[in-house]
């Protein structure tokens, strides 16, 4: 991630921590969760003119929906398995509820994620075996979803692509801010949330 940093060359001290924050935590879920025998590959470009930044990770391992059913057996097609992932407290670690500390920030990487990109204007597609999630921020910071399933075929293992916008994205720690109050939220309300992905 430093290397990544290193040759960005991102200027803006906020949108520089962002895309940090991002790349360790896509790269830990290679890490952590794939299985991928060939490890992972990881890609960034930042267009200084137009302030984007882009960043992908991917890897050739088991997909989301194999790691998600450690904890959640229930999960039956890789769609499902890509809502869920990215709702906050999801972990492969922890059994649904099975930790309440907000110093835990274990199952926080995706949404986290999600909540950056799309607070800020950019967008967010992970895609995983015959399923995509592409999710985005409008200019009043909207969130909106698409789902998709492919007919045939698919990516092999997973994959995370990003674009943060410069002159978009807000105070860094007030997007996590932010982040942190819904993760805290989604503690007190799972039943709601849970809408999402079930059906």
């Amino acid at each position: 991630a430093a290397s990544v940093m290193d040759i960005l060359q991102i200027d803006d001290e906020e949108l520089a921590g962002a895309v940090k924050y991002s790349l360790i935590e896509l790269l830990r879920n290679v890490v952590q969760h794939s299985a991928s025998a060939g490890g992972g590959v990881a890609m960034a470009q930042y267009y200084p003119r137009s302030g984007l930044v882009e960043v992908c990770v991917a890897d050739m391992g088991l997909g989301i929906k194999s790691t998600i059913n450690e904890a959640y057996p229930e999960i039956d097609t890789h769609l499902k398995a890509l809502k869920l992932a990215t709702l906050p407290h999801v972990s492969r670690t922890f059994k649904p509820g099975g930790y309440t500390s907000m110093s835990d920030n274990a199952g926080l990487g995706l949404f986290f994620i999600k909540q950056i990109t799309s607070l800020s204007g950019g967008s967010f597609f992970l895609g995983s075996k015959d399923a995509l999630v592409d999710i985005w921020g409008d200019k009043e910071g909207q969130q909106k979803k698409l789902y998709w399933q492919a007919k045939a075929g698919g990516w092999p293992g997973t994959f995370a692509y990003l674009q943060l916008r410069k002159d978009t994205i807000a105070e860094f720690d007030a997007l996590l801010s932010v982040c942190r109050r819904l993760a805290a939220e989604a503690q007190k309300y799972p039943a709601e949330l849970a809408l999402d992905f079930i059906e």
